[in-house]
């Protein structure tokens, strides 16, 4: 098999903290693989670099190739180009847009179809098939997404407002929130 992602020495450090110690990986096509590791191993580091957000310390062994292709040299146009092609970023922007422009109540249903698209991939792909409980709870999702849809298109006048639009968790500034997306845009 045709290796997908080909990762040789990825080293990283802030300052003097040492991350990723010279890491090796090669991910196959069609592998499943999974990161685990105890906070602060260096996880979302890795992931980062393997998703062409962060770059790995400059030293002569260090390689990564993403389809074949070596990523690590690649310029700031052409990186970016790489990752909406073959990584699959511009899924997320487009919805992050959808949440700028739309209201929330009427993105939100079409978030939620995720799952269905999960399943159908699931069971297409891998041949597996949700429980009864799975697709009752997803479809109590879908359904009550879509009822919310209805509800605030026939109440121009609603008192009843998205939550998203008009007020916000509290922000801890460990997770991005939709919310402060949707407050710059006002």
């Amino acid at each position: 098999m045709k290796d997908i992602i080909t990762a040789k020495q990825l080293r990283k450090s802030y300052g003097d903290l040492t991350v990723l110690k010279g890491v090796d990986l090669s991910i196959q096509k069609g592998e499943v693989v999974a990161i685990t590791g105890p906070s602060g191993a260096g996880k979302t580091t890795l992931l980062q670099i393997l998703g062409t957000l962060s770059s790995p310390d400059n030293t002569p062994s260090t390689t990564l190739k993403i389809d074949q292709s070596e990523v690590l040299g690649l310029k700031d146009s052409a990186l970016a180009r790489f990752r909406n092609e073959s990584l699959g970023f511009l899924a997320m922007l487009c919805i992050i847009k959808a949440y700028r422009i739309g209201e929330a109540a009427v993105v939100a249903p079409m978030h939620y179809s995720q799952m269905l698209w999960a399943a159908l991939y699931g069971i297409v792909l891998f041949q597996e098939f949700p429980d009864r409980m799975t697709m009752l709870g997803s479809a109590v999702i879908v359904l009550s997404g879509l009822y919310l849809l209805l509800r605030e298109r026939r109440r121009k006048d609603s008192s009843q407002k998205p939550v998203l639009s008009t007020r916000s968790r509290m922000d801890i500034g460990i997770t991005p929130s939709i919310s402060l997306l949707l407050k710059r845009r006002s």
